[in-house]
C-alpha cells in the first residue's frame, strides 16, 4: 500500500517538488526503488535455502505496520524524506492476515529516513544516500521480558547498497522476519537505479 500526496513549487529559485506517502513497509515509496524492500529476487523457491537472518528494514514490517512519511525534492538534486511507523494491533493484523501470532508489538513509534543528493551531467549520473529506521519491539508481542532495539542503517551510491544494523536486546524471544544476534554487517548487491516521479499519485 503506498497512498501519495504531491504538489510542486519553488523554494530559492529552484524547483521543489513536495508531498506525503500512507503506506504498510518502511521504503516501499522510495522514488528509487533501491530500498530492500525492492531487492530481488522479489519470490524465493521453497526449495532453494534462504540467509536465515535479515535486517528489519528487509521486511520485517512489511505488512503488518503503517506509517505516514513527508518528503521533498529540491531542484533535482537533494531528496529527503522521514516519517514514523507502528504496528497495527493484534486484533487488526488477525484480521487482514488470519493470525498475528510471531508479530512483535511496538514499543512506541519507528522513526524512518531517506536522505539522497544527486548530480546528472550529459550521460553520466552521481548519487550518494543514506535510509535507515530505528524501533523498539516486543517480541511475539510480550512486554514482560521487555523490548528489543533495532537500528538499521543504509548507504546507496552508484555501487553497492550497505546494510549495517545495530541491535540490543533485553528478550531472550526470537521471531520471525527479526534478526538473530550477531548479525552486524550484511552486504547487499547493487540494482539498477529507477527512480518514479515524485508525483506519482
Amino acid at each position: 500500500m503506498d497512498i501519495r500526496f504531491a504538489d510542486q513549487t519553488s523554494l530559492a529559485g529552484a524547483p521543489l517538488v513536495y508531498g506525503a506517502s500512507l503506506n504498510n513497509n518502511p521504503g516501499v515509496q522510495d522514488l528509487w526503488n533501491t530500498t530492500p524492500v525492492w531487492g530481488f529476487p522479489f519470490d524465493s523457491s521453497p526449495l532453494a535455502p534462504a540467509p536465515a537472518a535479515a535486517t528489519l528494514i528487509q521486511g520485517g514490517l512489511g505488512q503488518v505496520s503503517v506509517g505516514a512519511t513527508a518528503y521533498g525534492l529540491w531542484n533535482d538534486q537533494v531528496y529527503v524524506e522521514a516519517g514514523l511507523y507502528h504496528i497495527l494491533s493484534q486484533s487488526v493484523i488477525d484480521a487482514l492476515t488470519g493470525s498475528a501470532d510471531g508479530v512483535p508489538k511496538s514499543d512506541g513509534v519507528a522513526p524512518y529516513w531517506r536522505l539522497v543528493w544527486q548530480q546528472e551531467s550529459g550521460s553520466q549520473s552521481l548519487e550518494l544516500g543514506t535510509f535507515g529506521l530505528h524501533a523498539a519491539l516486543y517480541p511475539n508481542a510480550i512486554k514482560i521480558a521487555g523490548s528489543d532495539t533495532f537500528t538499521d542503517i543504509g548507504f546507496r551510491s552508484p555501487a553497492p547498497v550497505f546494510l549495517r544494523q545495530q541491535q540490543h536486546h533485553q528478550s531472550a524471544c526470537a521471531h520471525p522476519g527479526i534478526p538473530e544476534p550477531g548479525c552486524q554487517f550484511r552486504p547487499r548487491r547493487g540494482r539498477p537505479s529507477h527512480r518514479q516521479s515524485p508525483n506519482a499519485q
